[in-house]
């Protein structure tokens, strides 16, 4: 897989991965990154942009597989840890190196709207009644 569809695949998927999870602990009366005021701390993975929203930053460690070919074509791909597969019957004059590089993609992931559950306030209130 070249690193830009494995860079799209994954942030897509953290996206999908977000919504479903938010559907389903809606059901629960829970929320997943609600639509409330949100203080990060430095060491959050979060950050605040100019309109006061905050964002998660989406940190990546990928080892990739940079490969020459007779042609003299070099491709990077993202390299998967299976070794030697489908490589039986082929010979091919390439030479393959392998780096790591890490990088960070800030991302606003989709909010939930948060009025309907009970907030900290609310359960106080019920508690505070009894007794």
């Amino acid at each position: 897989m070249q690193l830009d569809e494995f860079i799209s695949v994954t942030l897509k998927s953290i996206v999908d991965g977000v919504t479903n999870a938010q559907q389903y602990v809606k059901e629960k009366k829970g929320v997943i990154n609600p639509d409330t005021s949100f203080n990060p701390g430095p060491d959050s993975g979060c950050f605040h942009d100019a309109d006061g929203r905050v964002g998660s930053l989406i940190k990546f460690s990928v080892t990739l597989d940079v490969s020459e070919k007779d042609e003299g074509k070099a491709g990077v791909g993202v390299f998967s840890g299976i070794l030697g597969a489908g490589l039986q019957g082929s010979k091919s004059n390439s030479s393959n190196d392998l780096t790591n590089i890490q990088f960070t993609i800030p991302v606003f992931l989709p909010l939930q709207d948060a009025g309907s559950i009970p907030g900290p306030k609310n359960i106080r209130k019920a508690t505070s009644h009894q007794g």
